[in-house]
């Protein structure tokens, strides 16, 4: 004779699966979350490759994060401070950003001009991350010319058209991070990124003093974190970094200690960190310039990430 179970013991089995899902879910979870962190961690790595294999056809240069639009509305300037459509010309020809002069200057951006080197615009992506559009062009994304790139990885705009001799540490100098848990559609961007006024002078990193022969500004802290108030943690408590010499590493973000003699902004970009990953401005610290110049400590390309600055928190 067949003995069916009790109320009872379908009570237990049910509490006992419960409770081995509770456990299991989790570590699901995390092995899910590092199978994303190792797919980004291999983007990062090609694309150092990638800007190898770019520096090594164009004379040991960096590519640009900004570029010089010879006239647009009048107007004759850098484009910094702005997002880039990735891939160029993606967009309807009806938006400014798909025709000239803008098109073609766009095609020398950091994430356009290495497209040839690399194996797929998937390696902007931040695997698992949403994907951010901007209303704005919103008619772009109803009728793309091309499929557009999600972007999540930005460049370190301190180093466009510098060469590689410039920098002090190649194995520790970010050439590419991220633009926290969010992948950009269609448009790429640097953080930090110089600001030139002046269309008709070279615009390139100076360690001590402005980027164009002719800045007048007090201080140079060029640079931008956008949107502010979301999570810069792409994956757990941090993110990847790609390095000058191609390497590629896991960083945890926290808020750095602060005050005279700090190091830890050294290998920390942000001045603050919220309980969910909301960064406050990039770390600086100051130079012995006079005027006093500010710098964000982790990524200017003569840094030894051995000195002893101020942090400036604002």
């Amino acid at each position: 004779m067949k003995r069916a179970f009790t109320l009872i013991e379908l009570l237990v089995v049910i509490a006992i699966i419960a409770i081995l899902a509770a456990i299991l879910f989790p570590v699901f979870a995390q092995a899910k979350e590092a199978a994303k962190k190792t797919t980004n961690l291999s983007n990062m790595k090609q694309l150092g490759t990638a800007t190898q294999l770019y520096m090594g056809d164009s004379e040991d240069v960096f590519p640009q994060a900004v570029f010089r639009i010879p006239e647009w509305g009048g107007w004759n300037f850098y484009v910094a401070d702005i997002v880039t459509p990735v891939p160029a010309g993606w967009m309807p020809t009806t938006l400014g950003f798909s025709r000239e002069p803008y098109l073609s200057p766009s095609m020398s951006y950091w994430a356009n001009a290495m497209q040839p080197y690399m194996k797929s615009d998937g390696l902007f992506e931040a695997s698992g991350a949403p994907e951010l559009r901007f209303s704005g062009v919103a008619s772009g994304f109803a009728n793309p010319r091309k499929p557009w790139a999600k972007v999540n990885a930005t460049m370190n705009g301190f180093l466009t058209s510098l060469q590689s001799s410039a920098v002090a540490q190649p194995s520790r100098l970010p050439l590419f991070w991220g633009m926290g848990k969010m992948n950009i559609a269609g448009f790429g961007y640097a953080n930090p990124a110089l600001y030139c006024p002046h269309n008709d002078e070279v615009c390139r990193w100076s360690p001590t003093g402005q980027h164009q022969p002719r800045m007048t500004s007090p201080v140079n802290y060029s640079y931008h974190e956008f949107p502010e108030g979301w999570s810069w943690w792409t994956y757990g408590r941090g993110m990847n970094f790609s390095s000058v010499d191609g390497s590629a590493r896991f960083r945890t973000l926290s808020a750095p200690a602060t005050g005279q003699g700090s190091r830890a902004a050294l290998d920390q970009p942000f001045s603050s960190m919220g309980p969910k990953g909301q960064a406050g401005f990039l770390a600086h610290c100051t130079t012995t310039a006079t005027p006093t110049i500010y710098q964000p400590c982790m990524f200017r390309p003569d840094s030894e990430f051995d000195y002893a600055g101020q942090v400036q928190n604002f």
